[in-house]
């Protein structure tokens, strides 16, 4: 038997063309390639989302929307505002929300 390969294959056609020896975030091939609305109208309809901003007053509990903007991307906590490691995207959203 063999013993498995230890050599990291590297797709040089995609990192000779984005990376150029600078490491990269994941969102700006995102950005870049995927959503971008004249390539892939599609991909950025399915991924985008609509956010509404909300006052609401503390003595009547009345409230209204100040702003709505599109999105898509969430940057969502990983840690809770007691300290506490979220375990799942559900429960980092669900912080979000509130």
């Amino acid at each position: 038997m063999r013993p498995p390969n230890r050599t990291a294959l590297v797709p040089r056609l995609i990192t000779d063309l984005y990376y150029k020896n600078v490491q990269e975030d994941v969102m700006d091939f995102w950005d870049q390639n995927l959503m971008d609305a004249e390539h892939c109208p599609e991909i950025k309809a399915l991924y985008e989302g609509q956010i509404t901003s909300t006052l609401q007053c503390r003595h009547c509990s009345s409230s209204c929307n100040v702003a709505t903007e599109r999105f898509h991307t969430l940057h969502l906590p990983i840690i809770g505002t007691t300290g506490k490691l979220f375990r799942t995207v559900s429960a980092a959203l669900q912080a979000y929300e509130s």
